[in-house]
């Protein structure tokens, strides 16, 4: 650990420099994970004490001093770096807020350091060692700081941007289900486009991180495109105000919804050519098998655990039992159902036989099995309408009604938009 002020007690080791001289390696899983594993022992190892006395103030968040200096001319070129991994003021401002819980009451103020220090010219996007930036740094999946990513956004931090890995900030969310951040990112124009170093795009990863990812992802992807899928958000149809409570849906068709009658009716003329409705030849009937399962949650969720990666977008029903006895369904109940088919079989095998497909809602109220010997001809409809429409020929989504126990209505005629669970 160096002692000398300025170096916020890095040293950049000689290992760490061979591996940024040569960056054409730092997508091999060796040296790319030797290198990744250097860079997050010297953030760890940071001392702000051994930070210059500018810098220390943007890391604690001590905006008087930070205006200070600016205005006398005695801070440092807010363009430059410190430390000798090359960070940036906005990434500084950052890594303080992550670190510090308590401070004097000058202090811990970062949200407002940050916005003024880019008012004045700091640049949002000044890359360390390793290229990432302060944006990288506010979606870091250990201690993420979304207030201060939409004030880097606002200020023109770029979505897009690559570290050395070829990552754009994006990714950090994704892997920590962090769903304020994917939607922030998405919304300010995260390229799905951009490779990794690997040449992996993002958008052929970000179904693999599970549903409540997919749905947002693909939402964005929809309005750019000026495309909608029914059940986009829960959204009155009418007055496109975001619904609270319980919210109505089209008796009719079971896939639009409205806040109220006046906002239905208001809305019957726009709707009526579009309706189709629930029934035949719309939907197919199913005969559900029930099963004991004792927990059911993503592989997304699944790996996330086993990694030890925090998750900040976990649904508490996830681990719910799934043995539940329907009976006191009442008729007739209107639902949305994910119906997914084996994911082995649906790789492997051609034809129509894949197997049992697993039925479920959101709460996990209801979960079933549909047998292809007890449900001949309606199995092969559904089955088909999922490997053309679902997520990558695995699962979609669907309005059902369950009319009782042994009978789910399901419409297959309308594929709803990717669901959160």
């Amino acid at each position: 650990m160096s002692t000398n002020p300025g170096s916020s007690g890095y040293m950049s080791p000689k290992d760490m420099l061979d591996l940024l001289d040569h960056p054409e390696s730092i997508g091999g899983a060796k040296d790319g994970k030797g290198l990744r594993i250097v860079y997050e022992k010297e953030h760890l190892d940071l001392k702000p004490q051994l930070l210059s006395k500018f810098a220390l103030a943007c890391f604690i968040g001590i905006l008087d001093v930070v205006k200070q200096g600016i205005s006398t001319g005695s801070a440092p070129d807010l363009v430059g770096t410190e430390t000798p991994i090359k960070i940036g003021y906005a990434s500084l401002v950052v890594l303080g807020a992550q670190r510090i819980n308590g401070g004097t009451k000058d202090s811990l103020q970062h949200l407002t350091t940050l916005r003024h220090l880019l008012q004045q010219g700091a640049p949002p996007d000044v890359p360390d060692s390793m290229g990432y930036t302060a944006l990288h740094h506010s979606c870091a999946s250990s201690s993420p700081q979304p207030t201060l990513a939409r004030v880097l956004l606002q200020e023109g931090a770029d979505p897009n941007y690559r570290n050395r890995y070829g990552e754009i900030p994006i990714f950090a969310p994704f892997r920590s289900n962090n769903i304020t951040l994917v939607d922030l990112l998405m919304k300010y124009g995260t390229n799905l486009d951009i490779v990794d170093v690997n040449g992996d795009p993002v958008r052929s990863i970000f179904v693999h991180f599970g549903p409540q990812v997919t749905a947002t992802v693909r939402r964005w992807e929809r309005k750019r495109m000026g495309e909608d899928a029914p059940l986009d958000d829960k959204r009155c149809e009418g007055c496109s105000k975001k619904a609270e409570g319980r919210i109505k849906q089209c008796s009719n068709c079971h896939t639009v919804r409205y806040c109220s009658t006046e906002c239905q009716r208001a809305d019957w003329q726009n709707h009526k050519s579009k309706c189709q409705p629930f029934s035949a030849p719309n939907v197919v009937t199913l005969r559900p098998d029930y099963q004991s399962y004792s927990t059911v949650f993503s592989r997304a969720d699944f790996a996330r655990q086993a990694l030890g990666i925090p998750e900040y977008s976990a649904s508490e029903r996830r681990h719910r039992p799934l043995t539940k006895d329907l009976s006191d369904h009442e008729p007739n109940k209107s639902l949305v159902v994910k119906v997914q088919v084996p994911l082995v079989s649906a790789l492997i095998l051609t034809g129509p036989d894949v197997g049992d497909l697993l039925v479920y809602n959101k709460k996990k109220d209801f979960i079933c099995n549909i047998r292809q010997a007890e449900n001949r001809g309606n199995y092969e409809k559904i089955v088909k309408v999922v490997r053309a429409k679902g997520i990558n020929g695995i699962k979609a989504y669907f309005a059902a009604e369950l009319k009782n126990r042994y009978e789910l209505v399901v419409k297959i005629s309308e594929v709803l938009a990717e669901q959160p669970f």
